[in-house]
């Protein structure tokens, strides 16, 4: 419960983030939240409902964060069972997909229910290659499977 008022709360502070340019101090400190939003995006709570509220309000914030820092979704290092493409750590995009998922499972079609996965996940293809090539080959891979 505290983490997700916290996460609200840097939202407030962050909401016009995107509009500033930040120096590479400010970067890594902005570097370093998006690995902890990672590992928000990664970690079950108290059930399906609490986990999928955690992971929107992680989605919310990394929206506000600047695109060279999204770079910290997709480490290096890849544990066993971990999804990997062009040696980047892909667990992360892969929840994102589930997250979406989800909501278009749910028929949460609202624009407030996916903008923000869909506006994370397009800006950050555009800035990543990686992200890009990973999310061109699961979405056509998808699409294959739904034929």
């Amino acid at each position: 419960e505290r983490v997700m008022e916290i996460l609200k709360i840097l939202f407030n502070i962050t909401v016009d983030l995107n509009r500033r340019q930040v120096d590479e101090e400010d970067a890594a400190q902005y570097r370093h939240l998006a690995g902890i939003l990672r590992h928000c995006l990664l970690t079950a709570a108290e059930g399906e409902e609490r986990t999928e509220e955690l992971q929107s309000h992680a989605v919310n914030l990394l929206v506000n964060l600047p695109l060279r820092c999204l770079d910290s979704l997709l480490p290096a290092r890849v544990p066993p069972g971990s999804a990997e493409y062009l040696g980047l750590n892909m667990d992360a995009l892969q929840t994102l997909l589930g997250f979406l998922d989800t909501r278009l499972d749910r028929g949460q079609r609202l624009p407030e229910a996916l903008n923000p996965v869909l506006l994370l996940l397009t800006t950050s293809a555009r800035a990543h290659r990686e992200t890009r090539k990973f999310l061109r080959m699961r979405v056509s891979v998808g699409n294959a499977h739904r034929r």
